[in-house]
């Protein structure tokens, strides 16, 4: 019986304070859990990778999880050894996250950091932040309250935090400040964020402030060409529209300016404008899924 897997999966999907790659690691969760004593497919697993893009849409990580699925029941690969392998990569993000997190609050800890839309990465980087550290001025996050809740959860590790609402957060925008930002998908010349983000970040190009974004090594976006080459429901997968990673979340593209906006995927920075790094971007983590690319 597939339907509690399926019934977690919709719980997942309809939460609005989950980020893209938090939502994966539940959804690998449910996963193991429900094929924990599994050595062979239930019947309708081949209906798995549908389902989970249904259940948990428009996000670029979750697309990755669906599509290997589908490969693993295609070709027979044991739910046991597929467990395993998902273990590893579950590890894998992890750790990624965490020294993402180091590395980056090196280079904030003496800025006051501006957060629109926070993401669980985000989280990961503030929460080690100092306590004597500048503040940090977060967007409520209006209609979903994901500022609020992290807002929140800063106060309680005694952090120096500012509540703003949307509207007002550019006012906190210049030369000493840094826009911090998470993101839902990386394309070679955009990334995905919440609708709002593309004013605040013209905005930030115009006061001098630096934009860092941060993502994990999941967010690339696929090319077409390698969906339509590895994944069997391309049709089917390819119909589901990529800007709406919740019911009620909008997600906007933000196209790469030009000596403003650097991302960070993992501890590794990505130049949008370099070949060599737009195909190194996620690698490692599509390795661990047993994908090369």
């Amino acid at each position: 019986m597939l339907a509690p897997l399926i019934n977690r999966w919709r719980e997942i999907g309809s939460s609005h304070s989950l980020g893209a790659t938090s939502c994966l690691l539940k959804a690998i969760d449910a996963f193991q859990k429900h094929f924990a004593h599994h050595y062979e497919w239930e019947e309708g697993s081949e209906r798995l990778p549908g389902l989970l893009l249904e259940t948990i849409p428009g996000f670029a990580p979750i697309e990755w999880l669906a599509w290997r699925i589908d490969a693993a029941i295609w070709v027979n690969e044991s739910p046991k050894d597929f467990i395993n392998l998902l273990s590893s990569l579950r590890e894998f993000l992890l750790v990624d996250r965490l020294k993402q997190a180091n590395f980056i609050n090196e280079k904030i800890a003496n800025h006051v950091v501006v957060v629109y839309s926070a993401g669980s990465a985000v989280l990961q980087v503030l929460r080690q932040r100092s306590r004597m550290a500048p503040p940090i001025y977060i967007a409520e996050g209006r209609p979903g309250n994901e500022g609020v809740k992290l807002a929140e959860e800063l106060y309680e590790l005694d952090l120096p935090v500012r509540l703003m609402t949307d509207t007002s957060l550019s006012y906190r925008l210049d030369e000493d400040s840094i826009l911090l930002l998470g993101c839902d998908r990386i394309t070679r010349n955009s990334f995905y964020h919440k609708v709002g983000t593309v004013p605040l970040v013209h905005t930030a190009r115009q006061t001098g402030t630096n934009v860092l974004v941060l993502a994990d090594a999941l967010k690339r976006n696929p090319p077409e060409n390698w969906v339509r080459t590895n994944v069997r429901y391309f049709r089917e997968l390819n119909d589901l529209h990529p800007y709406l990673p919740n019911e009620g979340v909008l997600l906007e593209e933000v196209p790469w300016i030009e000596h403003i906006t650097d991302i960070y995927v993992g501890c590794n920075f990505f130049q949008p404008n370099s070949n060599t790094d737009w195909e190194n971007v996620g690698k490692q983590a599509m390795n661990a899924l047993g994908w090369p690319v």
